[in-house]
């Protein structure tokens, strides 16, 4: 899934009455994990050579992605924000809020070669 396709869905997302915490939760997941891929994180590479993602590796590629575009505290709140609401189990409307407010980030910056690993 695309940038423009999590951010199309995100949209449709916010023009119903509910937002499930699981879907929103999923579509930031969706979100750093092709970051991940555009940056060529560690844990991107590491994910790949296993074939499957973990709790572990996205974490670090959530932290990853964070220093590459700027120690962005947007995006570091946004994976915190959808990790309380997927636990919790809360309408992720504010999630999916933040969801879109962090792509405009992405779009808005490059990621720094300091955030970027070497291959």
């Amino acid at each position: 899934m695309s940038l423009e396709d999590i951010e199309r869905r995100a949209r449709e997302l916010l023009r119903s009455s509910h937002v499930d915490p699981d879907e929103a939760f999923n579509l930031v997941e969706m979100f750093f994990e092709k970051l991940s891929t555009y940056i060529k994180s560690r844990s991107y590479i590491n994910a790949s050579k296993r074939g499957a993602w973990n709790v572990e590796l996205m974490d670090n590629a959530v932290d990853e992605v964070v220093d590459a575009y700027g120690s962005s505290y947007a995006l570091l709140d946004l994976w915190e924000s959808a990790w309380e609401t997927r636990v919790s189990k809360s309408d992720g409307r504010d999630v999916v809020m933040k969801l879109l407010e962090a792509i405009e980030i992405v779009k808005r910056r490059r990621p720094s070669k300091r955030g970027r690993s070497s291959t």
